[in-house]
């Protein structure tokens, strides 16, 4: 459960209201670096559950998020508990250097342009590749809420457009050139979902810090 909270990545910051969710289905994507771990959000109106699959399989965690609320739950699926995740941490101020580039290409289906952000205090770049689609109006939102302190998350909010682009891809880099990290969107599918897949399962207990 503690490798859910700390790998969770892109996060920004949004106010919060009841019509954000323009999308509703799942979204998956991997993050690469000494191994892949495979995500997926699931999202319905202000609500969005997140599953962290491990290279087995094997769900290894899961976090039901409340947008409106502002709240996080975490589960354990093994073990089956649950426990109040909600990071209320005072978000770092950095002033990275950021450029927009002239860069563009297509990744899965969307039009994307590159800016990176490179922070010579921390020996690290980041390149995302974001869309200006605005069906995913939750995203800023989630990763308010998730408030992650992790450098792909921390470094997107310094990007001007951040509120009104959504991140397909993200390599993480030292100044060297040695990636280190790569987010990136394997697949985004519009779908109904269940309001039972939003809710802790009446097996699970709660696990007390």
């Amino acid at each position: 459960m503690k490798k859910l909270l700390t790998s969770l990545a892109l996060v920004s910051i949004l106010s919060v209201s009841s019509a954000f969710a323009q999308f509703q289905g799942v979204i998956e994507f991997e993050k690469i670096k000494t191994e892949t771990t495979k995500y997926s959000y699931s999202v319905k109106g202000n609500m969005v559950r997140i599953e962290e699959t491990g290279a087995d399989g094997v769900i290894k965690g899961i976090m039901i998020v409340d947008l409106d609320k502002k709240t996080v739950i975490a589960l354990s699926p093994d073990r089956k508990l649950y426990m109040d995740a909600t990071n209320k941490r005072v978000s770092p101020v950095i002033e990275p250097e950021v450029t927009k580039t002239k860069n563009k290409k297509t990744i899965n289906g969307f039009e994307c342009t590159e800016w990176i952000v490179k922070y010579n205090a921390e020996s690290t770049q980041i390149s995302y590749w974001v869309s200006p689609d605005t069906g995913f109006d939750f995203f800023n939102n989630l990763i308010a809420v998730l408030n992650r302190k992790d450098n792909l998350s921390k470094y997107f909010i310094t990007i001007p457009d951040y509120k009104t682009v959504f991140p397909v891809n993200a390599i993480e880099k030292n100044t060297d050139g040695t990636v280190k990290t790569e987010l990136k969107i394997t697949k985004i599918e519009k779908k109904d979902l269940p309001d039972s897949l939003f809710e802790i399962p009446k097996d699970y207990q709660k696990f007390e810090r």
